[in-house]
């Protein structure tokens, strides 16, 4: 599965973090996510559809559909899931690095048909 938007929104993540040099990185990400929310929900690729995006302490949720997968697919598909956001954590770590001082945790939840998570996991950039 391609994750081009969410590494893109990631990127404008790091621009609100990095540019509000008088917010704190929990109010630029509060602010990023309110203004995101208005763009839902938005397809990523052909299978999987950015349905929601929560602001936590220190941490952004990202929720993601995926309909056209049983539950039993998806959740097979875990590892590979996993290995392509990390991958494109690792191709933009470089434009990571207000997360990474900002200590952004990064969580990626993914739902299937009945709506009930049936992936989750969390990366920290800093750690890449």
């Amino acid at each position: 599965m391609k994750h081009h938007l969410m590494v893109c929104s990631m990127l404008a993540l790091v621009c609100l973090i990095g540019c509000g040099q008088t917010r704190s990185p929990q109010q630029q990400l509060n602010l990023y996510v309110e203004a995101e929310q208005k763009n839902l929900p938005r397809v990523v690729d052909e299978l999987t559809t950015l349905v929601d995006l929560q602001a936590k302490p220190l941490e952004i949720v990202y929720v993601y559909e995926i309909t056209s997968l049983s539950d039993e697919d998806i959740k097979a598909s875990t590892d590979s899931i996993k290995q392509s956001v990390r991958e494109g954590l690792v191709r933009e770590k470089d434009k990571l690095q207000d997360l990474t001082k900002g200590r952004i945790k990064m969580t990626y939840v993914y739902r299937g048909q009945t709506d009930a998570d049936l992936i989750r996991f969390s990366m920290n950039p800093w750690e890449l």
